[in-house]
């Protein structure tokens, strides 16, 4: 990466080795076309004027998190989404965080902080340093920092005596859900990000879960220290939406619509503002709780600590997709997002960010006579695709609820309003915990009571909500939950298949449900009362196999019939042995990483791999287990040495047994290498290093190994001479330019150039990091025969490596080449 850029307009072969010259086209750092389109509008002209700002760097990897909503299991549902997020994120910033690291230590970066829900590093920097990182391509946008704000409460009259029950929590229809259906929220987590909770009020102690084990761990997270040590809420605000959420002191002041339910909270709002990096911390801390103290993504963090739900009192102006990769991250991992829609009312179009997202609840406030407050924001939403906002509406005037210090205030503001909505999400989760978010939604946008002009408008929404209708349109019911769902079996050897069949209830439904299949099996219990279970056994015996056995479990009851698959994997013989098939057995010269392939063996189901040193598969220098293809590739951290022998196997396996391979052998080819840390001159000159060794034989084939740590490869070019011949070729010559003003723009190179690299071009190819990484055909452009032109020299003798950096502003090190040499 660049901190800034020399234009060079003409390359000019160093020591008259380079063959070929290439032009590049001039570009002006400030009216770059990619500078313009990856860096918010004023943020570079801030930065610079600062001399020293912070900014949102944002890469382009994404997780892929659709498989959770495939995941029934709350725990595991909820570890595949926070891994799949940190996983990314480790491996799409590690060459950006080398480069902070390093511009760090030359002061052009005061800190920098990452993040994995978004996939996005705040840096601190001076302008140059934005520069490059905007030029890279692993990065998407570069954007300011946001804050954010929890409204000022608007204090209006208060009543003059104390209502046992809230109005707000009465007009929505709880005490009547409390009553009917028997519950007040309990099983259900809440969590807000807000201001901090006062979790000493005697309005909310109890419902804290931290009073139940005695800790704060996994139970309340500051990020920017502002409770220096401890659990607190300098503002009044979360406190106050906490309290509509669960509150209730056990006396006359019932403030909260689900006070069987249980909370935690992230101060992610540090007073009346919310700073960008407090509330992504936040968010990551509410799809993983931390032990107290502890920061996401540390060894404590825990996803199964997780709230079901999530309230958020605070946003800004609209059309900021800024936090959205926050709200996708806890909707896969099955929390539902309530947001209030904005105080910027009475004015159209005012509905504030993140309440202006498509998947989320976006709540305006409603009065005591149910009319629309004046200050709730109005639709339409920013975003194209939902312009329907606010989502519904919910007592948000005058709003009695609990603050710091264990006193009562009464607040006004869209803010009270989502907590309305927030405690009624909880109450319908306590009656039905596989509700999903779309279900919540559908829920409470179908049974509001519509206030405004027929149907949705753009005040109240779809109208304001009611709870007690949205739990009566929870029909009972019940579902089908098979755990496992597909099983292996050796059918020779047993041909009984067996599941366990969840029978979930529905809204408290509690009907017998009778159990049958197809083909028929047998139920350990039949029928089954929800919630409960049965196990299920079936004989696949009348269906030879190998192959796939599918089996239809059909649930009977009062509210009609439901079904659901499963299958067994047949298998009737212990597997077949694999054949290897590369590299070949006694087969020479072999790439010291090369790629394993083999024949199935027949029913095999997975495969271990092994090689060794040793003819007897002794001295295992790498095993792997649970293959599910015939083919593997050594990992990174495995590599081979130069003319060795080694011996590998393939081992199949499935229930019926395992059989191990016939044992095969090759040996690497000969491999001189370099360790030179050969320091690359930053924009001026040349460095060499030369390595001098007896000759083998004559060569056949010959590939480069090149291990280089340097930002921006795209300023790079390396050429290999012989110098004993003086034969020479351009291995590596500026990838990726002219095609782009200044290459590839991702860093390092550990890559071998082979005339058949299987893994693309150089000049073509452009990672995320290593920029260039395993074999690539050398050449610019790519020349399949270019390295053909040291074959028939001896391999031995002088040969010399030089590298040049065209461009000024980054430094960096040839760490090691090698030469890979087949001979005759």
């Amino acid at each position: 990466m660049k901190r800034f850029k020399v234009v060079v307009l003409l390359f000019v072969a160093f020591i008259g080795m380079f063959l070929f010259v290439r032009t590049s086209q001039a570009n002006d750092l400030d009216g770059s076309k990619s500078l313009t389109e990856k860096v918010e509008a004023g943020l570079r002209d801030q930065v610079a004027a600062a001399g020293v700002d912070t900014y949102i760097v944002y890469l382009k990897a994404q997780a892929d998190l659709s498989p959770a909503y495939a995941i029934s299991d709350w725990n595991a549902r909820g570890e595949f989404v926070y891994n799949a997020l940190r996983d990314t994120a480790v491996s799409s910033q590690a060459n950006l965080l080398r480069y902070l690291d390093r511009q760090v230590s030359r002061g052009a970066v005061a800190s920098y902080e990452s993040h994995f829900i978004v996939n996005a590093i705040f840096v601190t920097s001076d302008v140059k340093t934005l520069d490059a990182i905007a030029r890279r391509s692993d990065v998407a946008s570069v954007g300011a920092t946001r804050t954010y704000t929890v409204p000022e409460p608007s204090y209006l009259e208060t009543s003059g005596s104390i209502e046992a029950i809230e109005w707000g929590v009465d007009r929505i229809g709880a005490p009547q859900i409390w009553a009917d259906f028997g519950t007040q929220g309990e099983g259900i987590v809440v969590a807000n990000i807000d201001t901090g909770v006062d979790y000493t009020h005697p309005a909310l102690v109890n419902q804290y879960r931290g009073a139940s084990t005695g800790s704060h761990d996994y139970n309340f997270y500051d990020p920017a220290g502002v409770c220096g040590g401890g659990v607190c809420d300098n503002n009044d605000h979360g406190t106050h939406t906490m309290g509509t959420m669960v509150g209730d002191d056990g006396g006359s002041n019932q403030i909260g619509v689900a006070p069987g339910a249980t909370w935690i909270a992230a101060k992610g709002c540090e007073s009346s503002s919310c700073s960008s990096a407090s509330l992504l911390s936040s968010a990551e801390w509410v799809l993983a709780p931390c032990a107290f103290g502890d920061a996401p993504g540390s060894a404590s963090c825990d996803p199964a600590q997780r709230p079901n739900l999530v309230n958020n009192s605070w946003g800004g102006g609209g059309g900021d997709p800024w936090y959205q990769a926050s709200v996708d991250a806890w909707q896969a991992a099955g929390i539902v997002p309530i947001f209030s829609a904005g105080n910027s009312g009475p004015s159209s179009g005012t509905i504030g960010t993140p309440g202006d997202y498509c998947n989320v609840v976006a709540v305006g406030a409603t009065d005591i006579n149910d009319n629309i407050a004046s200050f709730s924001s109005r639709g339409p939403g920013s975003f194209a695709a939902c312009q329907d906002k606010p989502d519904v509406s919910a007592p948000g005037a005058n709003v009695r609820s609990s603050i710091a210090g264990g006193g009562y205030a009464n607040f006004s503001g869209t803010s009270m309003a989502a907590p309305h909505t927030a405690g009624c999400t909880a109450l319908l989760l306590s009656i039905e915990p596989g509700l999903t978010y779309t279900d919540i939604y559908d829920l409470l946008t179908a049974t509001a009571d519509d206030l405004g002009a027929a149907g949705f408008d753009y005040n109240f929404g779809y109208g304001r909500i009611n709870c007690y209708a949205a739990a009566l349109n929870l029909t009972p019911d019940f579902r089908l939950q098979a755990n496992p769902s597909a099983v292996d079996i050796c059918q020779t050897a047993d041909p009984f298949a067996q599941f366990n069949i969840d029978v979930l209830s529905v809204a408290g439904f509690t009907d017998p449900v009778t159990l049958s299949s197809n083909p028929v099996g047998s139920f350990g219990t039949n029928p089954v009362t929800p919630p409960g279970s049965s196990s299920f056994t079936v004989d696949t015996s009348g269906y030879p196999g190998p192959g796939v056995f599918n089996v239809s479990i059909n649930g009977s009851s009062t509210t009609g019939v439901k079904a659901i698959g499963v299958s067994a994997n047949l298998f009737t013989a212990r597997p077949g042995a694999a054949a290897l098939v590369s590299p070949a057995n006694g087969e020479t010269d072999v790439s010291v990483r090369p790629t394993f392939s083999w024949t199935p063996g027949p029913q095999a189901s997975t495969y271990e791999f092994a090689i060794a040193t040793a003819p007897n598969i002794g001295s295992v220098i790498h095993y792997v287990q649970g293959l599910t293809t015939p083919s593997y590739t050594l990992p990174g951290s495995v590599t081979l040495d130069p003319t060795t022998t080694y011996y590998w196997t393939v081992r199949t396996n499935n229930p019926c047994g395992r059989q191990i391979s016939a044992v095969s052998s090759f040996t690497t080819r000969a491999q001189v290498c370099s360790t030179p840390a050969l320091t690359i001159p930053d924009g001026t000159g040349f460095a060499s290093d030369s390595v001098t060794f007896s000759p083998s034989g004559s060569i056949t084939d010959l590939d480069v190994y090149i291990d280089t740590t340097h930002s921006w490869v795209g300023d790079l070019a390396f050429q290999l001479e012989h110098v004993d011949t003086g034969t020479k070729v351009v291995l590596i010559n500026r990838p990726g330019v002219p095609t782009s003003t200044y290459g590839c723009s991702s860093d390092d190179i550990r890559a071998i150039i082979n005339d058949e690299g299987a893994d693309g071009a150089v000049e073509t190819t452009c990672n995320a990091g290593p920029a260039l990484s395993g074999e690539l055909v050398g050449g610019d452009p790519a020349n399949t025969s270019l390295l053909s032109a040291f074959d028939g020299e001896s391999f031995g003798g002088t040969w010399r490596l030089s590298v040049k950096d065209f461009v000024s502003a980054d430094g960096g090190v040839v760490n090691e080449w090698c030469l890979i040499g087949a001979t005759n």
